[in-house]
């Protein structure tokens, strides 16, 4: 197994703080991500500074690369909690308890709505679409005209206008997003909703039933809960 390393962007910063917790709670060895090594699997917080090349270098080496930021659900941030993502996906190796999901209320799914939104990723999202560059612009583009050509009308949604919580419920069909916790705000809602980073293959959920639907968002809420974690409980086995 190669060697994990976890690489800050500096010591007055956030990534110095929980890339060091990190490695006093998992005993691996803690460095600036500019002193990064070739054949290492990199652990980092954000991305910025430098953690991106570091990722990607993994990537392109066929070597794991561990994304570590704010634990989120239903667009809030929960204090002391952290999502591990392995490889641009969440990580589940270890399955913990979290009682940040269990007292979510699911509302009952609707007949659908006549509009799919298109929740607009930022740009340090659009890194796991796949892990290749691709600019939101175009992820947005592309999905559009195929979601058109299918007969769909279309919204897209931005970071600032929100347009999946502006929206009556009946008026939605289906929500796409990138990010986790917008597909979760969703899902609790009782809207249809799914990501995109896995490609055609969520395209059959489209004309799924109610039951399909609701299998869907117990196995959604489930991979987000197992994927957060208190920087003090990682260990080595969260990094396998």
């Amino acid at each position: 197994m190669s060697e994990r390393v976890c690489y800050h962007t500096g010591e007055s910063t956030k990534s110095y703080e929980v890339c060091k917790r990190v490695a006093e709670s998992t005993g691996f060895r803690l460095e600036h991500v500019k002193n990064y090594e070739l054949g290492t699997a990199p652990i980092v917080y954000g991305l910025f500074r430098g953690t991106e090349v570091a990722m990607r270098t993994a990537y392109w080496s066929n070597l794991p690369f561990f994304y570590i930021d704010h634990g989120y659900f239903n667009f809030k941030h929960y204090d002391g909690y952290y999502r591990v993502v392995k490889n641009g996906v969440c990580h589940t190796a270890v399955i913990v308890s979290n009682p940040v999901t269990q007292s979510q209320e699911c509302l009952p799914f609707g007949e659908p709505g006549p509009f799919t939104v298109i929740c607009k990723p930022n740009l340090q999202g659009s890194i796991f679409l796949p892990f290749v560059k691709v600019w939101p612009e175009e992820w947005v583009d592309g999905l559009t005209h195929s979601l058109q050509s299918m007969g769909h009308k279309v919204v897209v949604s931005d970071k600032n206008t929100n347009k999946v919580a502006d929206m009556p419920k009946q008026d939605i069909r289906l929500v796409i997003g990138h990010e986790s916790a917008i597909v979760a705000a969703s899902l609790l809602r009782g809207i249809r909703a799914m990501n995109w980073s896995y490609g055609s293959r969520r395209l059959s959920m489209m004309d799924a039933t109610i039951a399909e639907w609701e299998n869907h968002r117990r196995y959604h809420l489930s991979m987000l809960e197992k994927s957060q974690f208190k920087l003090a409980d990682l260990t080595m086995e969260h990094f396998t």
